[in-house]
């Protein structure tokens, strides 16, 4: 029998599985020749396959009474490197409405591109961290170090925040015409608020874990087996969120190509300017 916790793994469950089948669509029908254009959909794919697996996981822990430290931490470390995919995601989403800039922006673009090397690099220490905390003993070198390194991942994450904020405010200042590029870019910034949450709960996170004992010490923030309330306000619903709205606005610009497409069709050429997530 599932408790509180089970029940919220089983509805992200469901919900994030509806979001992967919709990624996966879209994909599917993204046409040749616009390969740069899968990335915002293959981010968002691969955050709602981690978020599946990784709450499922939690779920087979509570139904066989597991109390092994290590499945905990394998647990914990989908839920912070969730985060990666998903700023990728949105990162993907903005540097697309660069296509719609009257001027390119090369140096724009390459920026935007860091600013995905730098969520990968904030990823693998995610992963080197929750497999240090699985494996360290109690207060030992190793345990004090795993916390510094699930730390600095947080912080990495913020910092790419911060970076795709300030990038998020030059493209609204910029596109001026291209009205399904302004769509694009003010879901990413509807999103921002959204994201700021999630980091700040992975921090919350992070910070809580004990450097003498991290997987054996109680956490109030932990997905895994702390506070109810915490994880689902802060951590479920805000990727939700953030989920929703990029879905959102992507799956509307397919629906503007395709009726921009039978008005080139007809000999009406449309104003806008293709993009897709």
């Amino acid at each position: 029998m599932l408790n509180d916790h089970g029940a919220l793994d089983a509805a992200a469950i469901a919900f994030f599985a509806i979001f992967l089948v919709l990624a996966i669509c879209n994909l599917v029908f993204v046409p040749r020749g616009y390969h740069r254009e899968y990335t915002g959909w293959i981010c968002i794919a691969a955050f709602c396959l981690i978020k599946i697996t990784g709450n499922a996981l939690t779920i087979h822990i509570q139904l066989t009474n597991s109390t092994s430290t290590s499945l905990l931490s394998v647990a914990g470390i989908f839920t912070n490197i969730a985060l990666s995919p998903l700023l990728s995601a949105a990162i993907a989403f903005a540097n697309n409405a660069t296509n719609a800039l009257p001027t390119p922006y090369p140096l724009f673009q390459r920026f935007m591109r860091l600013l995905q090397i730098l969520l990968l690099v904030a990823l693998i220490l995610g992963v080197v961290a929750g497999t240090d905390i699985a494996s360290a003993a109690p207060d030992s070198s190793d345990a004090n170090n795993a916390v510094t390194l699930l730390l600095a991942s947080c912080a990495l994450f913020m910092v790419a925040w911060s970076f795709l904020t300030l990038a998020t405010v030059f493209l609204l200042h910029s596109l001026h015409a291209a009205g399904n590029a302004r769509t694009l870019i003010k879901a990413v910034a509807l999103a921002l608020p959204f994201l700021l949450v999630r980091v700040i709960y992975s921090l919350l996170v992070a910070t809580h874990t004990s450097r003498a004992n991290p997987s054996g010490t109680y956490n109030r923030f932990s997905a895994a087996g702390g506070e109810l309330g915490w994880t689902l306000v802060m951590g479920f619903l805000m990727e939700l969120g953030v989920v929703a709205i990029l879905t959102t606005a992507g799956v509307s610009l397919h629906r503007f190509e395709k009726r921009r497409e039978g008005e080139l069709e007809k000999g009406m050429p449309g104003q806008a300017v293709e993009l897709r997530g």
